[in-house]
């Protein structure tokens, strides 16, 4: 985006000097002097983009250091770093002296845990947005536990500057110096938060750049740590597996386990035993081992159990060593690929509208689906588990149940290759009936959810240097459930619910008004939730209050695509107000103003959505409107709408392009 403000700079300073007859050597000597000076900013800027993990790999080990751990051993030097391994088998890395930044904030915590910060007039206390001090080991009231402390985020603007961030990248300030000024962020041979890191007697000494030193204990024989801790494992429903566990020192030991299921130590074996399919209550939860030592230290050892069917490695092995792809599947909706394939809208005005050609006259619940592939077999005796591995190796399984014979795959994603097998699954063997592979292809990627119209993944369209939108991150849609005066009366099935959860959804963004959703605090999907009524279009853009909701529902976009876990937002029929949030995402990623407009109708596959409507469901005032920002580009306007109005920063929407665009 620099680049196309540069550009319209040179124009614009071409034709004016132009104008007044200057020397025209002259005018091209400056031109490469601007080019020669933006090129030198860019390289500056990618370079300490590159180097700001080191001082966030700092903050976070500062965090787990302070959050009372046990130390078991300690590795390195201040030279190399240093390898710190937890009493609960965690390994954190602490990092040397590696080269670094000048004007640096420098960031500590207090004695009690609090975070400080540095800006170059002393150190003073970091507050939230109503003026209390955050803590980085979590502080509750009355002495009693709080919630997990926070890690501060440094990142930079678009000009070089720092910025910090003290709620997980939700929201960014500028680091001031003691004049109140903005800091630049200048490359030099500095040094990470760490002084150094000694370990002597039973102790291991944490001491900072500003001074300041901690202890942490320092316990060589003294170990608990389950295998694969950390870890999300999956117990087979109804079944047991064990896992290993790594102690020494221990006295004493107790292990919890969810409700239905079960969990028992024996000569250093965890065995952990799942519910079966029928249980009621949680299927997916934590095991954990909480082990003290003789001197009364103590940890923690945990992962993540979900009951569920493990499938033999051999039998793993063999699926994902099937050679050919025996057919490829176009998973778009015919009408809906011809539509993205045949029309290209080249107006600047809107006034052109080619969707109800292709939409006019269907079952706009039928037409909103996408293609689905069936798989046929012979039917086993046992039970049926259909076993799917895509090309990065993810592998999912569904239960069919017995005598089942056909299964059809829906929700693909357009350019993976899938290797499938079906087995039969007795109580004493498990064998292959079939296997295969096929290839997805197609750019739509329209979601089937019987319960909910028009979801469908933001991913495949074209954006910046020719890459494209990643598929599985951000989806778009419909209500996930209706209210009327108070109370919900339409609620999707609990199989709706399990394909947002294949899906991996992790955060239900509503954009609709209280009186659409009877006050709820709560998702049906039972992930976070956040509602922010915005008003969609000219209105919404424009209007302070609706400015801030969008701002904080980008924000939480982008927070989630940060973490990799996929976003659902959505209104009522995920037209309007989610037709605008996807238009200002999409602009930032560089999607086209042609294929804008088409994601915007392809809704009227559902609903008619066209680009030229009239009334209440024209989106051309805040099409016109971003356009006018960005001297009729609506890239560079809905980039320059984001950052001057809602006031993310460069480096905040360099970060999401960086993920989004493969």
């Amino acid at each position: 985006m620099i680049m196309k403000k540069f550009y319209l700079a040179v124009c614009l300073s071409a034709v004016f000097l132009t104008a007044c007859t200057q020397d025209l050597d002259s005018i091209n000597s400056r031109l490469d002097d601007d080019a020669k000076s933006l090129t030198d900013i860019q390289e500056r800027l990618t370079e300490a983009e590159g180097k700001l993990g080191l001082i966030n790999s700092d903050l976070h080990a500062l965090t787990t250091l302070r959050g009372g751990i046990v130390v078991n051993k300690v590795e390195g030097s201040g030279s190399q770093g240093w390898k710190l391994t937890l009493s609960n088998g965690i390994v954190l890395t602490v990092p040397g002296t590696p080269d670094s930044f000048g004007n640096a904030p420098v960031v500590s915590v207090d004695a009690e845990g609090y975070w400080m910060v540095d800006y170059g007039g002393g150190a003073v206390y970091v507050l939230d947005i109503d003026g209390n001090k955050v803590s980085s080991i979590g502080h509750g009231e009355s002495g009693k536990p709080g919630v997990d402390g926070l890690s501060p985020i440094l990142g930079l603007d678009k000009d070089g500057f720092w910025t910090v961030s003290f709620d997980n990248g939700s929201t960014w300030q500028h680091v001031l110096n003691d004049s109140g000024n903005k800091v630049m962020a200048v490359i030099t041979s500095g040094d990470s938060l760490f002084e150094g890191i000694s370990a002597g007697g039973n102790t291991v000494i944490v001491t900072l750049k500003t001074g300041e030193s901690f202890t942490v204990p320092l316990v060589p024989d003294f170990l608990c740590a389950i295998e694969g801790a950390g870890e999300h494992q999956i117990v087979p429903k109804g079944g047991t597996r064990t896992f290993n566990v790594q102690m020494k020192g221990v006295l004493s030991a107790v292990v919890t386990c969810p409700n239905g299921w079960t969990a028992t130590l024996e000569d250093n074996v965890l065995t952990v035993g799942a519910p079966a399919t029928k249980a009621y209550f949680s299927s997916e939860n934590c095991v954990a081992i909480f082990a003290v030592n003789a001197a009364g230290y103590s940890t923690i050892s945990k992962m993540t159990v979900e009951a569920g069917i493990l499938i033999t490695d051999s039998i793993i092995s063999e699926i994902k060593a099937y050679p050919a792809v025996d057919t490829t599947v176009n998973i778009e909706n015919e009408f809906a690929g011809k539509f993205l394939s045949e029309v290209t809208y080249t107006d600047a005005d809107w006034t052109q509208s080619s969707i109800m050609d292709y939409a006019t006259g269907h079952q706009f619940i039928t037409w909103t689906q996408p293609i689905g592939m069936m798989i046929n077999w012979t039917p086993g005796t046992d039970n049926q588990i259909l076993v799917l591995v895509d090309d990065e190796g993810n592998l999912t399984t569904t239960e069919l149940g017995i005598g089942a014979g056909a299964y059809k795959l829906w929700n693909l994603v357009p350019g993976v290759t899938y290797r499938y097998g079906v087995v039969n699954s007795g109580s004493e063997s498990q064998t292959l009936v079939t296997k295969g592979a096929f290839a997805a292809s197609g750019q739509l990627r329209m979601i089937r959810v019987p319960g909910v119209y028009n979801v469908r993944d933001l991913g495949g369209w074209a954006g910046h240097g020719g890459k494209h939108i990643a598929y599985g991150l951000i989806y778009r849609g419909g209500r996930l459930d209706q209210w009327t005066d108070g109370v919900r009366i339409s609620v999707i099935s609990k199989a709706d619910i399990s394909i947002f959860k294949s899906l991996g959804i992790t955060c239900d963004i509503d954009l609709r008004g209280s009186g659409e959703t009877g006050g709820t605090t709560e998702s049906p999907l039972s992930v976070d939730y956040y509602r922010f009524s915005v008003n969609p279009y000219y209105e919404g853009l424009s209007k302070k209050s609706s400015q801030e909701l969008y701002v904080k529902a980008i924000r939480e976009v982008f927070s989630r695509v940060r973490q990799g876990k996929p976003v659902y937002f959505h209104c009522a029929a995920g037209a309007d107000r989610t037709g605008t949030l996807a238009m200002l995402l999409e602009g930032l990623l560089g999607v086209s103003e042609s294929d804008i407009a088409k994601d915007y109708e392809l809704t009227s596959f559902y609903t008619e959505r066209r680009r030229n409507n009239d009334g209440e469901y024209s989106p051309v005032s805040g099409v016109q409107f971003l356009k006018a920002l960005g001297g009729n580009d609506i890239n560079v306007g809905i980039y320059n709408y984001c950052v001057n109005t809602l006031g993310l920063t460069a480096a905040e929407i360099e970060e999401f392009r960086s993920i989004m665009l493969k």
